[in-house]
């Protein structure tokens, strides 16, 4: 998935993520993460949160620098890759 595209579908499908509720959203992704045989983090976690959180569109580079403000331990690298799960996922 090209960047352009993955931004596109973030984008597109972030007006229908809002409008779901946080606690749906939140299992929809873990249940995603069991599906795939992935491990819920506590940095997906957060990053899920702070996605949900915003109140609009956020870059990558926008989230990671909220995130970082609040844990610096999270990479660049771990934000990028846990928005391409919620693109996967439908609910980014």
């Amino acid at each position: 998935m090209t960047e352009l595209t993955f931004l596109f579908k973030l984008n597109f499908v972030f007006i229908w993520a809002r409008s779901m509720s946080k606690d749906k959203t939140k299992i929809k992704f873990k249940d995603f993460l069991l599906d795939q045989g992935l491990k819920s983090t506590h940095q997906r976690e957060l990053i899920l949160e702070e996605f949900l959180r915003a109140g609009s569109h956020l870059s990558t580079e926008d989230l990671y620098l909220r995130l970082r403000r609040k844990n610096p331990r999270i990479g660049y690298a771990t934000v990028h890759r846990t928005l391409k799960l919620f693109a996967e996922c439908g609910i980014a």
